[in-house]
């Protein structure tokens, strides 16, 4: 026997809302963990051989001075951010590859001292 296609939409919302409880009580128990989706990746430059992969935590931007029709010509921004390591991001990933090469680059900077 044949499902109509209405049918087979009643089926799905069904087996859906019930897919949808699961995870709620699951969730409601602490054994299901829901992640957060990812974002793009943010890295910060600051030498030829010096980038690494960043959060952005807070932005700050101070406009100084004004032309006569009171747009901004000159302004102070300051960034906060927080590296990501390898606990942040994994190591299987193109933020914990590059994460590792600055570690890498940043110990043997630190062993030419």
């Amino acid at each position: 026997m044949a499902l109509s296609r209405q049918s087979k939409l009643i089926v799905f919302v069904a087996v859906l809302a019930s897919l949808l409880e699961i995870v709620e009580v699951l969730s409601l128990v602490g054994t299901i963990e829901i992640l957060p989706m990812s974002s793009n990746l943010t890295v910060f430059v600051w030498g030829a051989n010096r980038a690494t992969p960043v959060r952005l935590t807070g932005i700050e931007i101070t406009e100084e001075a004004f032309d006569p029709k009171l747009n901004p010509i000159l302004a102070k921004v300051s960034l906060s951010m927080r590296v990501l390591n390898v606990n942040d991001v994994g190591f299987m990933t193109p933020a914990g590859a590059m994460y590792m090469a600055y570690q890498m680059s940043k110990e043997s900077l630190a062993q030419r001292v």
